[in-house]
């Protein structure tokens, strides 16, 4: 898939990206849009816009490269990031030090997978964000 993802239904469902995606600009998922899984590498070619992914997300053993930043949830008590089907890996390749770069998690991360961040700017995990609350993620280590 390559194109612009927006993901802004106000209806619950389940969208599932089995292939690899490939997008220029960021990815969008509002509040309440229903919980979207990814099984293959999402990559995020230009920095002009965020990937926010603002509900659910599911990340099947794959890696998340973005050249912009990237947000996952934005509510500890209602967004759940749940790691799947092997080690996840998030990778932001960009930093100029502006607004749109880094990785920013407000969102409980789950699942018996290892998760590896490279982030070239900031890292903010707001506060009340979980790691393995129900299910110890990985060997219970968060690495950067």
């Amino acid at each position: 898939m390559t194109g612009q993802v927006r993901r802004d239904d106000q209806f619950s469902g389940h969208d599932v990206f089995g292939g690899t995606v490939r997008t220029a600009t960021g990815i969008s998922q509002v509040n309440a849009a229903g919980e979207v899984t990814f099984l293959e590498n999402v990559n995020v070619l230009d920095d002009d816009t965020a990937t926010t992914l603002l509900g659910d997300i599911v990340l099947g053993g794959m890696t998340f490269t973005s050249a912009g930043q990237i947000v996952l949830g934005n509510n500890v008590g209602a967004d759940n990031v749940t790691l799947t089907d092997g080690d996840v890996f998030i990778v932001d390749t960009f930093n100029d030090g502006g607004a749109l770069d880094g990785l920013v998690v407000t969102a409980l991360v789950d699942g018996a997978r290892d998760l590896s961040l490279t982030v070239t700017d900031t890292t903010v995990f707001a506060a009340g964000a979980k790691f393995g609350a129900g299910t110890a993620v990985g060997d219970g280590q968060v690495r950067r």
